[in-house]
């Protein structure tokens, strides 16, 4: 019993070295940031749209490229999914290093080019599960960690576990105690009008529920469906992410 005691104990101290040398070898960078991007049912074709040109032109932005190459180490790393239902998350820009104008413009192209994927229930919870997923299985580490999430809808599928309902600030403070950040983009207009509990909008739910971590923040889009205000509130809110 001793003799396999010591043996696991070796093992333990082997795997925890090999822990230690892989969390070493991953890139460094300034920020690790998902963009979480809603494409549920209240997402017309046209605010789809608006949203997608909004991402990659606001990577063409100087202001949000200065912030991305002007860090103590002028890199950051970002991936990008789009989410619909409670078990409808895709990955559909992997993590990428932006260190380079190049490397901005590449990703601004394949963000320009992606094609939507669900269009179907609103799920905020476990959109924001699967980001905190990715981030700690990125292959970068960072001193920050943010998770962007826009979102038209409020969370009318929300996570189960054990045939129990999680509320949405269950899973936004078990996210923050892991160290990450969660800020948001909520859009209004009229498409979603109906009050949900005690919201009369998604930016109340949003600030209530859903965004926490040090230096929280959200910005809120009064009008969606027009294209110059939605970049514009996504480049303010990028700008001030990354610096």
């Amino acid at each position: 019993m001793l003799e396999l005691t010591r043996r696991s104990l070796l093992f333990g101290a082997a795997g925890f070295a090999l822990s230690s040398v892989a969390k070493a070898a991953l890139r460094e960078v300034d920020l690790k940031l998902v963009l979480a991007v809603d494409v549920s049912g209240s997402v017309i074709e046209d605010r789809w749209q608006i949203q997608k040109r909004g991402y990659a032109h606001a990577l063409q932005s100087q202001k949000v490229r200065n912030n991305i190459l002007g860090g103590p180490l002028g890199a950051i790393a970002v991936t990008l999914i789009q989410w619909s239902s409670r078990h409808e998350q895709s990955q559909v820009v992997p993590w990428t290093l932006l260190n380079t104008p190049d490397a901005i413009d590449k990703l601004s192209s394949t963000i320009g080019r992606m094609e939507r994927q669900f269009s179907n229930g609103t799920a905020v919870g476990a959109a924001l599960e699967c980001s905190a997923r990715l981030i700690a299985e990125a292959p970068f580490q960072s001193m920050h960690s943010v998770i962007d999430i826009s979102g038209d809808g409020f969370d009318h599928d929300p996570v189960v576990r054990r045939e129990k309902t999680v509320p949405l600030a269950t899973i936004r403070d078990e996210i923050v105690g892991q160290g990450i950040t969660i800020n948001a983009l909520p859009l209004l207009g009229d498409r979603i009008a109906v009050p949900y509990g005690t919201y009369t909008n998604v930016a109340e739910m949003y600030e209530a529920e859903a965004i926490g971590g040090p230096g929280n923040f959200m910005v809120v889009v009064e009008n969606p469906d027009r294209a110059d205000l939605f970049l514009e509130c996504l480049i303010n809110k990028l700008h001030l992410e990354i610096a």
